[in-house]
């Protein structure tokens, strides 16, 4: 498991790397619900919301790896031919179920990228569980609080094709948006063949 940070005051994050995809299989179209509380086996409480409407969250991409993370996360290199970017979403804390474990309110979600190139082949490919530990403040007034993520993901020169969803994992509700994105050759090549 890597720990890291998140680069809001009183949030933190755990990050763990799944397999496969994440799908819940409901229908995203159903009625929003509200916000409520249950109490969960050995004290647990959990602030819940009934919703089934999809998660509606703001992403973009830029260059460079992510900055918020602690040095215990490992970047493997990127591949021959792509270079790191970001992918910096900003998820609302109302949309996911808020649970108290041992005294502290935590948020259990999925993140998951995927990059395509213009001839639709698969560039990269990251999925990750992760667990965010909140204030008391913020997990008690979740309106209007954003949680912030930043994942890496390697991109190749040309037009691209980037899918991010996110996944809350007690409610099972998912959103996903797609940004379509220009990469760039890295400024080393382009200066090569400018002296050529």
């Amino acid at each position: 498991w890597d720990q890291g940070r998140c680069t809001k005051p009183g949030l933190g994050q755990t990050v763990g790397h799944p397999g496969g995809y994440f799908g819940d299989g409901h229908s995203p179209l159903e009625q929003p619900g509200r916000m409520g509380k249950r109490l969960v086996g050995g004290g647990t409480t959990e602030v819940t919301s009934n919703s089934r409407a999809p998660i509606i969250f703001e992403a973009q991409i830029h260059p460079g790896a992510p900055t918020n993370l602690t040095s215990s996360h490992v970047h493997s290199a990127p591949r021959k031919g792509t270079l790191p970017y970001t992918v910096e979403s900003s998820l609302p804390l109302d949309a996911f179920n808020i649970k108290s474990v041992n005294g502290k309110w935590k948020v259990d979600c999925g993140a998951e990228i995927i990059a395509f190139n213009s001839d639709g082949a698969l560039i990269s490919h990251q999925a990750k569980n992760i667990t965010f530990t909140l204030r008391d403040e913020a997990a008690r007034h979740p309106a209007g609080q954003e949680l912030p993520l930043e994942e890496e993901i390697d991109l190749a020169k040309g037009d691209v094709y980037v899918y991010v969803a996110v996944f809350d994992r007690g409610s099972q509700r998912l959103g996903a948006l797609e940004i379509p994105y220009h990469v760039d050759a890295p400024k080393r090549l382009q200066d090569t063949h400018a002296s050529k």
